[in-house]
């Protein structure tokens, strides 16, 4: 059960950020405002540290949920990572503590780090090579998961970092 709830998640939030991609194209290239998308951009600012907080709490207790209670072994280019992920549950606990909103530029960062690697390691699975596994260690290229014929670990990661560039770059009006 909590195994298609963290699959479905990743889906949900999968269409979340192609209807953003759908919003940034209206408002930029359409040049078309909407009280309904205002509406909303609103909330995740006037929210930013409680969702991004959510969303990396959410991914590290499904990423452990993964390793520690379906025993998934866990290559090297996830824990890399989940280096990027973990460390913003800490930049973000601070943050909501001392309502600090220098944070946000620090998670963008992060996220982009992380997600070039999660994007690595989705083509190290797309097209497997790889040099994961060579000591005894897990292949990186194998596909431990696979829901909707297309979410994998690397994808879940991908979908993570992507979220919080999302939301960190509505939250500094950069969109």
């Amino acid at each position: 059960m909590i195994l298609e709830i963290l699959e479905n998640g990743v889906f949900v939030a999968d269409i979340l950020i192609v209807l953003f991609l759908f919003v940034i194209f209206y408002k930029k290239v359409i040049k078309k405002q909407s009280s309904m998308i205002d509406d909303v951009f609103s909330f995740v600012k006037n929210y930013y540290f409680i969702l991004a907080f959510l969303v990396v709490l959410i991914a590290t207790l499904g990423s452990l949920y993964y390793s520690e209670i379906l025993n998934y072994e866990v290559c090297v280019l996830c824990w890399y990572q989940r280096i990027f992920i973990y460390s913003q549950i800490v930049l973000f606990g601070i943050a909501l503590w001392n309502k600090d909103r220098n944070v946000i530029k620090y998670s963008i960062g992060l996220s982009i780090v992380g997600l070039l690697i999660a994007i690595y390691h989705f083509f190290v699975q797309t097209f497997g090579t790889s040099f994961c596994g060579v000591n005894g260690g897990v292949d990186c290229a194998i596909r431990e998961i696979m829901a909707y014929n297309y979410i994998t670990f690397p994808i879940m990661a991908i979908t993570i970092f992507v979220l919080m560039i999302i939301l960190g770059l509505i939250k500094l009006e950069k969109v």
